[in-house]
């Protein structure tokens, strides 16, 4: 999906730290939906994921109950309820010599692609080199 996106043009951030599950961020951009649609749609799926599957919640109601943990798992289950889907806070990581770290420019030189190899024993020039995209 990245090499597809890549070739579009359709990727917004190569901040490899924006790449993480609550991010708020715009990593690329669809071809038909806003960024503001796909966010409303993602928060939509993340609550319906939990509150519509009543096999998950019965399964959690009965191993709180044998576990004696039932108040934590109630505590929890609205935490989790309530938590926004998207991260609005700025994500942000501690690293060690950031400044001396090598900088890329992803945008204008081409990324190289080595595809996977086959299951057969044949090797060919593109697993060898490896393909810019």
């Amino acid at each position: 999906m990245f090499k597809e996106y890549r070739l579009k043009g359709m990727i917004r951030s190569y901040n490899w730290d924006d790449y993480f599950i609550y991010s708020e961020k715009p990593l690329f951009s669809h071809m038909n939906l806003t960024f503001e649609t796909v966010q409303k749609f993602a928060s939509y799926a993340y609550r319906r994921a939990v509150l519509t599957n009543p096999s998950f919640i019965l399964r959690r109601f009965w191993r709180g109950i044998k576990t004696r943990e039932f108040f934590w798992d109630a505590y929890y289950f609205m935490k989790f309820i309530t938590a926004p889907s998207i991260n609005n806070q700025t994500h942000s990581a501690i690293y060690f010599a950031k400044d001396e770290w090598p900088v890329y420019d992803f945008e204008n030189q081409p990324i190289i692609f080595f595809p996977s190899r086959p299951a057969t024993n044949k090797l060919t020039p593109d697993l060898i080199q490896g393909v810019p995209i």
